[in-house]
C-alpha cells in the first residue's frame, strides 16, 4: 500500500496556497524553517497517518493488524517508536547500509524523481509551444508551489505497487516477482525525458544528463 507522501517545507503558507486546505492536498503538509522532518513530525506523521492506513488496508484485506516498520536510523527516527501503536514493531536498519539495502534508496526515489522530471518537461511543453505562449524563463517564473505539490502527487501515484516489490531486491529477494521491472522502467524513462528535453529546445542536453539530474 502506498500513502500520501510527507513534504516539509520552509515557508508556512505560500500565497500559491492561499484558500487551500492542506488536507485536499496531495502530500501530507508540514513547515519548519530549516525543512527537515524531526522526530516530532515522523512521530504525528505514523501516529495521524500510518497507523490509521495501515489498519484500514489490514482491515479491508482481512488480515491480522502487524505492522514490522522497517527505516534507518536518521535523527527523526526516535527509539521510543514502538510506544505509538502495540501492533507495529519498529526495526533499525543496520548503520551505514542505508544506500544498498533501503528499498526506497533501491529506485523509488528515483523513478519519483523521474516521473516529476517527466510532469515538468510535458508542462514546459505545452506551456510555451505555439504562437503567443510564454517564454521558457515565464514559465519558470509562473511555476509556484501548488503547481509543484500537485505534480509531486501525480508523480508518486505513477510508482506502482508492482515496480515497489522489485525495490525490495537486494533486502528480501524472496518476496520479489520480477526484477526486470526495475530496469525496463528506468530505461524507458530515461529515453522519454530525453525526448522532451529534446523537444522544448535543449539541444545540448544528452541522455547522460538525466541520468545525472
Amino acid at each position: 500500500m502506498k500513502m500520501k507522501p510527507l513534504t516539509v517545507y520552509q515557508s508556512e503558507t505560500p500565497h500559491a496556497l492561499k484558500g487551500f486546505s492542506k488536507e485536499q492536498l496531495p502530500v501530507i503538509w508540514r513547515s519548519k524553517k530549516e525543512a527537515w522532518i524531526t522526530g516530532a513530525i515522523f512521530s504525528e506523521w505514523m501516529t495521524l497517518y500510518a497507523v490509521p492506513a495501515w489498519k484500514e488496508y489490514h482491515a479491508k484485506e482481512n488480515l491480522d493488524f502487524k505492522i514490522l516498520l522497517l527505516i534507518d536510523n536518521a535523527p527523526a527516527h526516535q527509539l521510543n517508536l514502538d510506544d505509538l501503536c502495540k501492533n507495529v514493531k519498529v526495526a533499525f536498519l543496520p548503520p551505514n547500509t542505508t544506500s544498498l539495502i533501503q528499498p526506497m534508496d533501491q529506485g523509488a526515489i528515483t523513478a519519483f524523481k523521474m516521473y516529476y522530471l517527466r510532469h515538468t518537461f510535458d508542462q514546459l511543453i505545452r506551456g510555451t509551444g505555439g504562437e503567443g505562449k510564454p517564454a521558457i524563463q515565464q514559465f519558470w517564473g509562473d511555476y509556484n508551489i501548488l503547481k509543484f505539490i500537485n505534480n509531486i502527487g501525480e508523480s508518486w501515484a505513477e510508482v506502482t505497487q508492482v515496480y515497489m516489490n522489485v525495490l525490495w531486491g537486494k533486502l528480501w529477494p524472496e518476496c520479489v516477482n520480477d526484477l526486470k521491472v526495475f530496469k525496463d522502467v528506468v530505461s524507458a524513462m530515461k529515453k522519454y525525458i530525453f525526448g522532451l528535453a529534446k523537444k522544448a529546445g535543449f539541444d545540448e542536453v544528452e541522455e547522460a544528463d538525466v541520468t545525472q539530474l
